[in-house]
């Protein structure tokens, strides 16, 4: 017949915890459940904060910057077109015909790497990808009608008088730019930056919030350590537990050293947002409005020379607006300038946030399992002395 052997009863259970074994073993559970709570809330921390880093400066929000150039090489395939029509009939124009076909080139391959960029941000985004197909659809029918001006202007050596026929096209061409193909390109970045918009927000909450968790728990731990040491010592009349004071010591350290790097972990993180990514969309931006303005005043310039009969009056209107390149393109060098100043300091904020947090989500984790290896080894010597 097999012998049952009986469940200590509870009682005992409670005479062994309250005795010298039996509570260090407690102070020492409690001083681990504190140690895992600290290595729980500071893992998520540096894991959100490096999160919002990669997202941010090393993955969509580049490329949302670069779905940004399409608006850019949009406009200025615009503007180019009307360059080339004008190109070889207006002296001051400041630009030649193959030097506006070449940068009109430059900017379609500019606008297609852009195109790919959003498409890959998109992700499967079926709004995004629908308005995606609607540019690339909207840029095919200005090429065609664009090119067809081109084609007839190439025909009078860009010389002669345009003919309405170019004009007409290039009116229609400009139309559609301006009311459709923008619009919605500028929609493409819009909805590209919400992801980045929405990563940042998430990631600044979790940085916000979680650093008082750490303290917290920080806290507990090292008054759990100095319960454990001050019971030891009046139990075991010892002053010290090195073991312990290492524990508690390097517990301070590690506490205060992650709410530091957390810290400027996310005071760059804001300035790359603010200062660089932001600002370099909204320059772009204003960029881009400057290249229409230059294509709607080139329109013009067009309309005016089909409908000023004499050249002697034409010359006369042209030398009073002056060089149309010359204000634009002053405009257009200066907010290179800002754009180039902004990724600058994108560059460098990015830079700093990735220096603080650079091996964190290692140290952090094997920092806590190292206090409690010490915390196991300082309180293994007292409990062996029961046995």
């Amino acid at each position: 017949m097999a012998v049952k052997t009986a469940a200590p009863p509870a009682g005992g259970l409670l005479r062994r915890a309250r005795t010298t074994p039996g509570r260090v073993r407690m102070l020492t559970v409690l001083v681990v459940l504190t140690l895992g709570a600290l290595a729980t809330f500071g893992s998520l921390a540096i894991d959100n904060a490096r999160d919002g880093v990669r997202v941010i400066g090393h993955g969509a929000g580049p490329q949302v910057v670069a779905t940004g150039d399409l608006y850019y090489a949009l406009s200025d395939m615009n503007a180019q077109v009307a360059n080339v029509l004008l190109a070889g009939r207006e002296a001051s124009l400041g630009i030649s015909r193959t030097a506006a076909l070449e940068r009109y080139e430059d900017r379609r391959t500019q606008a297609s790497r852009a195109v790919m960029q959003a498409t890959s941000l998109a992700a499967g985004d079926s709004g995004q990808d629908d308005t995606i197909r609607e540019v690339l659809d909207g840029i095919g029918k200005y090429e065609r009608l664009a090119s067809q001006a081109m084609i007839l202007d190439a025909r009078t050596e860009g010389t002669g008088p345009l003919p309405q026929q170019a004009i007409d096209l290039y009116r229609e061409a400009n139309t559609l730019m301006n009311r459709d193909v923008l619009p919605k390109a500028r929609t493409v970045t819009v909805e590209s930056d919400e992801s980045v918009q929405g990563t940042y927000e998430r990631a600044q909450s979790q940085v916000s919030n979680l650093p008082l968790w750490i303290a917290v728990s920080g806290v507990a731990t090292i008054l759990a350590l100095i319960g454990l040491q001050v019971y030891l010592s009046a139990r075991f009349r010892r002053i010290l537990n090195p073991a312990l004071v290492l524990a508690t010591v390097a517990t301070f350290v590690l506490v205060v050293a992650s709410l530091f790097v957390l810290s400027v972990a996310q005071e760059n993180l804001t300035a790359a947002k603010a200062e660089g990514h932001d600002k370099i969309l909204s320059v772009s931006r204003s960029r881009a409005a400057n290249n229409t303005l230059q294509a709607n005043e080139g329109s013009y310039r067009l309309d005016v020379r089909q409908n000023v009969a004499s050249a002697e009056k034409l010359r006369g209107i042209e030398e009073r607006m002056g060089p149309l390149l010359d204000g634009f393109a002053n405009t257009d060098r200066t907010m290179v300038a800002l754009i180039k100043d902004h990724r600058q300091a994108f560059v460098r904020a990015i830079a700093e946030s990735d220096k603080a947090l650079n091996g964190w989500h290692l140290i952090f984790p094997g920092a806590v399992a190292g206090i409690a290896l010490l915390v196991l080894l300082g309180v293994r010597p007292r409990l062996a002395e029961y046995r």
